[in-house]
């Protein structure tokens, strides 16, 4: 039976074949890639964990529940290796492809459509890259795929009770994994049902005939709002907080269509997109309004979510990471209908070439879009090569990511870039990060009255710039103040200990993570911190004054 599959579906053989190749070769470098900021947090505050706290620590979008489940049994049978803590995002991608596989042979006619969409779907950088990232996105996306395909079948098979009843259920668990993967799944499970049943109701045949047609799914769906009131009702205020804290207010009409663009670069999504709506006109023009659901409903539901951002705010390109699969079903369902022409379909192998061509050309460049630069390697690549008076200011995540992986041996080496600097380097955006006294929050602050001395990229993926320290000036003065630098030894300076002076009212924490245990790590040495601020309510001679006042034990650098 099998031989037989594989000798009428000879295209979808080579598929799997190939995709079974490729997912290898994701598993074998889950090990290599140094971990990054959310994969760690992850793994550090949510999924150690025990199982009611990941359900209820919904606060923080950085948990992503059924994720964080799985990497905590991962970890439990193949410890804390980051192939088991990105073993669910692996597995998630894996399942996505069975699931596109049946959506391809379930929906289209023709094997080269069948071959391009799988092509399209597992070969998106940016799927691929959080299908070895520790991150709820591949988990959420295997979800939201099936539930669309749960949809499709259900009207595909809707002369068969028992067919029925099985896709019902589907519908009912993949609709609760979306909501228990990430908290926006809820948007999807609403915009793409609520539009799917609008285009497959038949209103006009009465209540008693949509009931009989269609009870299975409004009893699951009966279900599932329980499961809505219950879970997002139970953790409103903690869902609230999320909210507050975290996403980008869409304020004005030109940030929203800007969101909207990055979201669509960033997926890689454009081309889908046009194909989806040009499917939209070629069905009409055929008059088969009722193929139209497969191209309509995708567009109406991203449009639906994109408008919610207005209300709900809009989170960064991955939040919408499941909108991949869905527009690539409606962009392959357009080029089946295009390959029923005689004219068109005579260019089928080239059509499938450019299709696949194009697909895996765009992967390793939007793949390395999408991932932070590899930390380990840029740490080693630093410490070797970066002259030790020069000190490196990293923003608070990559601190946590280095002090999680390198522990003292990057803590150590901020320590010696501490003793006598002369130059700063900082990263990625021309920024110091720092985190606040008050809260522990993040900010930055701009070089802007500041030359850099040098700057280029490492590895081709982390820029860098380099900027001269001097101490202040006697009786220098400044019309806007420039960056200044504090340093600290010792723990036990007054304005440590006060909760308001010009340090905490003034300053952030730099390197933070990298000095908050000195004490403790290194109690025969002296503590040392570095401190940032754009204003700091001192003169220079008050700078000075300070020095001298505590034997040197603290210092100030202006950037040049």
């Amino acid at each position: 039976m099998i031989k037989q599959w594989i000798k009428n579906n000879k295209t979808e053989s080579v598929s799997i074949l190939f995709f079974i190749l490729f997912a290898i070769y994701l598993w074998s470098g889950l090990e290599l890639r140094t971990p990054e900021y959310d994969e760690i947090w992850t793994l550090q505050f949510y999924a150690s964990q025990p199982v009611s706290s990941i359900l209820t620590d919904v606060a923080t979008p950085n948990n992503h529940p059924l994720n964080s489940l799985m990497i905590r049994y991962a970890t439990m049978f193949g410890g804390y290796s980051m192939g088991a803590v990105r073993f669910p995002a692996w597995l998630s991608y894996c399942g996505l492809f069975v699931i596109a596989l049946i959506a391809a042979i379930k929906c289209f006619k023709n094997s080269v459509t069948r071959a391009a969409f799988l092509a399209w779907v597992m070969l998106n950088g940016v799927l691929v890259h959080y299908a070895e990232t520790a991150r709820g996105y591949a988990v959420q996306t295997f979800f939201v795929t099936a539930l669309f395909l749960s949809l499709i079948l259900y009207n595909k098979y809707k002369e068969q009770p028992a067919r029925r009843k099985g896709y019902a259920i589907l519908f009912l668990l993949t609709a609760a994994g979306c909501c228990l993967s990430i908290s926006s799944g809820i948007l999807y499970v609403t915009f793409l049902t609520g539009f799917w049943w609008i285009f497959t109701t038949p209103f006009k045949s009465g209540i008693a005939n949509i009931w009989k047609e269609q009870k299975p799914w409004i009893i699951s769906g009966i279900i599932f709002a329980i499961f809505v009131l219950l879970w997002y009702g139970l953790h409103y205020t903690e869902f609230a907080k999320g909210q507050a804290q975290f996403g980008d207010p869409m304020n004005s009409p030109e940030r929203f269509f800007i969101f909207i663009s990055n979201t669509l670069t960033s997926l890689n999504l454009w081309i889908p997109l046009i194909f989806t709506v040009c499917g939209v006109i070629l069905l009409l023009l055929k008059v088969r309004k009722e193929d139209l659901k497969f191209c309509l409903v995708p567009l109406l539901a991203l449009a639906g979510m994109f408008l919610s951002a207005i209300i709900t705010k809009a989170g960064p390109p991955r939040v919408y990471l499941p909108w991949v699969p869905i527009l690539c079903f409606s962009a392959a369902y357009t080029l089946d209908q295009l390959l029923e022409y005689s004219r068109i379909r005579k260019f089928s192998p080239v059509i499938l070439l450019a299709a696949i061509a194009a697909a895996a050309f765009s992967m390793n460049s939007v793949r390395q879009k999408a991932a932070d630069p590899d930390l380990g390697i840029a740490y080693r690549d630093l410490k070797e090569n970066v002259s030790p008076d020069i000190y490196i200011a990293y923003r608070p995540t990559d601190a946590f990511v280095l002090s999680a992986v390198f522990g003292k041996d990057v803590i150590e080496d901020n320590l010696r870039r501490m003793q006598d600097p002369k130059m700063i380097m900082l990263f990625h955006d021309n920024l110091i990060g720092a985190m606040r006294f008050t809260d522990g929050s993040t900010c930055s602050f701009a070089p802007t009255l500041s030359t850099p001395v040098q700057q280029g990229s490492m590895n081709d993926d982390l820029g860098y710039w380099i900027y001269k320290l001097r101490p202040p000036r006697p009786g220098e003065e400044w019309e806007k103040s420039p960056l200044v630098l504090c340093r600290m030894f010792g723990t036990h300076h007054e304005e440590l200990r006060q909760k308001q002076n010009w340090l905490k009212n003034n300053f952030a924490v730099v390197n933070a993570f990298l000095t908050r245990n000195l004490s403790r790590l290194y109690p025969a040495i002296p503590s040392m911190q570095f401190f940032v601020s754009s204003s700091p309510g001192l003169s220079a001679d008050e700078m000075l004054k300070l020095e001298e006042d505590r034997a040197g034990r603290i210092r100030f650098f202006i950037l040049e």
